[in-house]
């Protein structure tokens, strides 16, 4: 039999259709979802997760995971643990669980809605939690509702602040420190409904706009900081991928606009180091990556719904999605089936000249805020903002007194955002 060398061999695995780049590899036996929305590490190895109403627990920086309690029936967008016992949920509106805040002191075992503590307790939903020690803040939402609650003694008092001045919907947050806080989301309308960045340094007194992105209907969804001071925020998009990045810890930011791409709808974010970043397509299949700071991207037709991305201290990097994926080396993998849309939209005639007809197949039951905007983002008809069980449903809206031109029928849901065009001739 001929010897090859190890040297043969290596080079010959790299060159084989089998050896691959790194990528994000899915973690044998974690759990699985349609989307896990939210991971949360209180260190380098110990981090939580909710999927399926369970609460998982690592302790081997992701490799593994087990289950260390349940959570009601709700749809969860948010977690985050201040210590091994000590966490909060974010629920959206979702029967039989309302929307608010939920606390464990016990690692995930039991759950106490905290809404009784909340002296405005929210109607939508809860979409972002962070910590600082023993300050927490808690964001939402998504659904059209710029609250915004924080404690300073780990949950056990809170207080409300109300961003409608700034904002109609709100998603993440990311805390410095007990005072200086960043919020994502929507700008209100008279802005262009545009992703946007809050900062305040003095607890929440004061805000500031420090980014409002270029397109209208956007979000800026998630953030993610490196310990240097440069940051992302990723903004979703119906059309197009785009991303904010600071280097300055979130006083400052500049719009990235990612070219050569056809894929959008982008929602985890992070990045390495200074030069190479991810971008993760929130419901279908693959994420981007860029090697040069932003300049260019490439698409990697690999992971499913890629919500939330972390780097733990000292650890490899972590992303949620359809399950826990874990950047490392790649050797063979098994082929990953497109997502489909959590529900269907459709417009009909379209073009229109008088009745432009909105039906919505909806997968599970869920909230629903739909309006009319031109393509600046101003508001032209609240269509509808209610909640409805899974099924089939139909809005008829009449656009007599619209000009000609293009509008966009926008659609939140807890499961997915949709924009779609109609074109209104005279």
């Amino acid at each position: 039999m001929k010897k090859i060398s190890l040297l043969t061999l290596i080079i010959a695995l790299a060159t084989s259709s089998v050896f691959a780049q790194l990528t994000w590899l899915p973690v044998p036996n974690a759990p699985n979802e349609v989307r896990i929305e939210d991971i949360s590490f209180i260190n380098n190895t110990s981090g939580f997760l909710e999927a399926n109403d369970t609460i998982y627990k690592t302790t081997d920086a992701g490799l593994t995971w087990s289950m260390t309690g349940s959570f009601p029936p709700a749809y969860v967008r948010s977690i985050e643990f201040i210590n091994d016992s000590v966490g909060f949920i974010g629920t959206l509106q979702q029967n039989p669980t309302p929307a608010g805040i939920f606390k464990t002191t016990d690692a995930g075992a039991s759950w106490t809605n905290l809404n009784s503590s909340l002296s405005t307790p929210p109607l939508w939903g809860i979409c972002g939690i962070a910590h600082f020690n023993n300050s927490v803040v808690a964001v939402g939402s998504v659904m059209t509702e710029s609250n915004l609650y924080y404690s300073h003694d780990a949950g056990n008092s809170w207080t409300h602040i109300s961003l409608n001045a700034y904002a109609n919907a709100l998603i993440d947050v990311y805390m410095f420190d007990s005072l200086t806080w960043l919020v994502t989301g929507k700008s209100n309308s008279g802005t262009g409904q545009k992703a946007t960045i809050l900062r305040t340094t003095d607890g929440g007194v004061t805000w500031a706009r420090v980014a409002l992105a270029s397109a209208s209907n956007t979000y800026c969804w998630k953030l993610y900081f490196q310990p240097n001071g440069i940051g992302y925020g990723s903004i979703e998009d119906f059309t197009s991928a785009a991303l904010f990045k600071t280097t300055d810890n979130g006083a400052t930011w500049q719009e990235i606009i990612v070219t050569g791409i056809t894929q959008s709808d982008v929602g985890a974010v992070a990045g390495i180091n200074d030069t190479t970043i991810w971008l993760g397509i929130q419901h279908n299949v693959g994420y981007l990556e860029s090697n040069n700071s932003g300049a260019s991207w490439i698409y990697i037709n690999y992971g499913l719904n890629m919500n939330r991305m972390i780097i733990p201290t000292g650890g490899s990097p972590l992303c949620v999605g359809s399950t826990v994926y874990k950047y490392g080396l790649l050797s063979s993998i098994a082929p990953i089936s497109p997502s489909k849309d959590a529900h269907e939209v459709s417009l009909y005639p379209n073009p229109v000249k008088d009745l432009i007809n909105v039906k919505i197949d909806l997968s599970a039951a869920t909230p629903l805020y739909v309006i009319i905007t031109d393509l600046k983002g101003n508001i032209i008809r609240h269509v509808d903002h209610s909640y409805h069980q899974s099924g089939e449903i139909k809005f008829s809206v009449d656009i007599n007194d619209l000009s000609a031109g293009t509008y966009v029928v926008v659609v939140i849901s807890n499961q997915q955002n949709f924009g779609r065009t109609f074109e209104v001739i005279r």
